[in-house]
């Protein structure tokens, strides 16, 4: 996932490269999982139109959902854990 969401700001910086008023960005290492991230992705998007802008907005929404979606079931997983294994939550 996480080599996939680099790629994918790959494809935002493209869009953004008419619109070079603005200095390249990446995000902080590791941060890929965080919802601002995203957010501040998406603002870096704002106002910029073509069709690369526009895909790199898909996929921003789409690399933000599954971000949810995982960070929703890490929870559910550590929850079903800590009910039914108590045990091996100890060892670690």
């Amino acid at each position: 996932m996480a080599l996939a969401s680099r790629w994918s700001l790959r494809i935002v910086e493209l869009a953004l490269a008419p619109a070079r008023a603005r200095p390249s960005w990446e995000p902080k290492a590791r941060s890929l999982d965080r919802p601002a991230t995203w957010n501040q992705i998406r603002a870096r998007l704002d106002g910029v139109g073509g069709t690369i802008a526009r895909q790199a907005r898909d996929l921003v929404k789409c690399c933000a959902k599954l971000t949810a979606e995982i960070r929703k079931l890490d929870q559910e997983i550590a929850a079903s854990v800590a009910e039914l294994a108590p045990s091996l939550l100890a060892i670690i």
